[in-house]
């Protein structure tokens, strides 16, 4: 069971952004929408050419701002919290570039890797880019 965070509202608007950005960007960087305001984001995205993350903040704000009417601002507040850590992180995950593996059969490799692109890591001192196996 998860905690009850309603007592630290700012704990809770921390940890949802960074839960949302993460899911949202793994979706997005794999081509998929969860729907709603995601499909939204990603048509005034390529629309006009926005960064991802500037189109979800729009959509974002502007529902923030329509809901001021009939939510208390200070829960609004909290909400700007969470919609701005969560774009923020949506595109550092959709545009992530790490060295990860991949599964080929049973052997692992390094993609675009040969035995001529090794290369030496001067601050650690490891092997980079050498094929595995």
């Amino acid at each position: 069971m998860l905690p009850d965070l309603s007592a630290h509202p700012l704990t809770a608007a921390v940890l949802g952004g960074m839960f949302v950005g993460i899911g949202v960007g793994l979706i997005v960087r794999q081509g998929g929408s969860s729907g709603g305001d995601d499909a939204l984001a990603l048509t005034i995205s390529h629309t006009l050419r926005w960064r991802l993350s500037r189109a979800y903040l729009f959509t974002d704000l502007t529902v923030l701002i329509l809901s001021l009417s009939y939510i208390p601002l200070r829960r609004i507040v909290f909400s700007l919290i969470t919609v701005t850590i969560s774009s923020c992180l949506i595109d550092l995950v959709k545009d992530y570039k790490g060295n990860s593996l991949t599964l080929s059969g049973s052997r692992a490799h390094r993609p675009h890797s040969s035995p001529s692109s090794a290369k030496i890591s001067v601050s650690s001192g490891r092997r980079l880019g050498r094929p595995l196996g």
